[in-house]
């Protein structure tokens, strides 16, 4: 076969594969009460906004397929229970191994009052103010939400995680990424594999029983708090330094890389730890 009918037969083949094409669908779940929302989406980014009215409304948008014959969608609603599945069929490869995706957008309009727990494998969630037991996980993406309240859940396995304007009980972790957190918190529980940690604690926040816990395995951490703030310190380095901006009763041996102290005489306990890198905390 000759160069020429070579390139010839990859151009045929190349101009055989349907143009990619834009698409979207969408559907309005009418609701009495405070809904409760259950999506998981194997392959496409999530954004959660306020709604107007009392109503859930999803909207899906891809890049590059039609819909109702490259993607599955499964939806059930029990009174005010919502559950909704996206899974794009079988992956369309072009010739060579190119793998376009579907690039699917999903947006979920919901009210302020609401139970969600959004999933996705592949792809980024972005969030807005609500309100209620929150839980969010991506497989590969990053989380950045603002103003969030109530029982929040935030996981990525491999992305940052944003979070501004909390209120209530936080526990986040990533596999792989930095974290920058503000609010006011109850309960705070935050971990990262390899990131740094970043902190502020408006006023009001306290531990309560169950105190905090702040880790990264390879990273720096800093806890901004209020002057009214009372807690037991424990905070631990493997190869780093620890600088607190404030004055501490000190228990224990006093040494660059091991902190025990009490804030303002003391409560339930702030447990800080990294495998390698610096740990600042700092009265705001």
């Amino acid at each position: 076969m000759s160069l020429a009918f070579g390139a010839a037969s990859g151009l045929a083949l190349l101009l055989a594969v349907p143009a990619a094409h834009a698409d979207d669908w969408s559907h309005h779940y009418s609701v009495n009460g405070r809904p409760a929302v259950h999506l998981t989406v194997s392959d496409g980014d999530v954004q959660i906004q306020r709604g107007s009215g009392n109503a859930v409304d999803v909207d899906i948008k891809s890049a590059h397929y039609n819909i109702s014959n490259d993607v599955s969608i499964s939806e059930n609603q029990n009174g005010n229970s919502i559950d909704i599945g996206i899974h794009p069929r079988a992956t369309h490869w072009f010739n060579w191994g190119i793998n376009m995706g579907t690039g699917l957008k999903v947006t979920i309009s919901v009210p302020f009052d609401v139970d969600l727990n959004i999933n996705t494998g592949d792809g980024n969630i972005v969030a807005s103010a609500v309100s209620g037991r929150i839980q969010f996980s991506t497989s590969d993406g990053s989380i950045t939400s603002d103003g969030l309240k109530g029982s929040l859940k935030l996981h990525s396995g491999d992305g940052h995680i944003e979070a501004r304007n909390l209120d209530g009980a936080l526990a986040a972790d990533t596999g792989d990424g930095n974290m920058a957190i503000q609010g006011r918190f109850d309960l705070l529980d935050l971990r990262t594999g390899d990131g740094n940690v970043v902190v502020e604690a408006a006023a009001n926040s306290q531990p309560g029983g169950a105190g905090w816990k702040l880790k990264s395995g390879d990273g720096s951490i800093v806890l901004r708090i209020p002057s009214t703030f009372r807690a037991n310190l424990e905070a631990r380095t493997g190869d780093g330094r620890i600088s607190v901006n404030f004055p501490l009763t000190v228990s224990g041996t006093l040494n660059e890389s091991s902190l025990n102290a009490q804030i303002n005489g003391g409560g339930p306990t702030v447990e800080i730890n990294t495998g390698d890198g610096s740990i600042r905390v700092e009265r705001q």
